[in-house]
């Protein structure tokens, strides 16, 4: 009994330890990425010394999003940008007609149905002869539905 209780005793004082551990590392993690990103003079002294290194500063800043998210803000970023309406001539929009998709298929020997999709419509449970926006349900097979429509025929698999 007495062990029980000790051990308990350690695994919450190990837990706490490491639970401070973790915040101040944390913490010291928060504390350098914004002194680096929020000091100006930093970022400055950065690009000097990749200066002297000889590195393409552009090349890294295209590589690289932090460098830009370090460099000064020139705009208010939550505000909305602020353009000159332009006049715009309506567009002509043309009705594509496409053809019907399966949607599904639940095949059995004695009642076998389906569903299709007709210019983004989807029928109801349809069976063999019944009609969805003039397709008509010509036969139902395991693995395709024949719909036809006046002189066309589709097999859909």
């Amino acid at each position: 009994m007495a062990q029980d209780l000790q051990d308990k005793r350690a695994f919450r004082l190990g837990l706490a330890v490491m639970l401070a551990l973790v915040l101040v590392l944390a913490l010291r993690s928060q504390r350098t990425v914004s002194a680096v990103l929020a000091n100006p003079a930093v970022a400055a002294a950065a690009a000097a010394e990749a200066a002297d290194a000889g590195v393409d500063m552009a090349e890294l800043d295209r590589r690289d999003g932090l460098i830009a998210a370090a460099q000064p803000v020139t705009r208010d970023p939550f505000s909305a940008r602020r353009t000159q309406p332009t006049e715009r001539a309506p567009r002509q929009i043309e009705a594509v007609a496409t053809a019907p998709t399966l949607s599904a298929l639940l095949f059995d020997r004695v009642n076998p149905s389906t569903q299709i999709n007709v210019e983004g419509q989807r029928s109801g449970w349809l069976h063999q002869g019944e009609t969805f926006q003039g397709w008509t349900v010509a036969a139902i097979t395991s693995d395709a539905v024949t719909i036809t429509k006046g002189g066309e025929t589709i097999v859909l698999p």
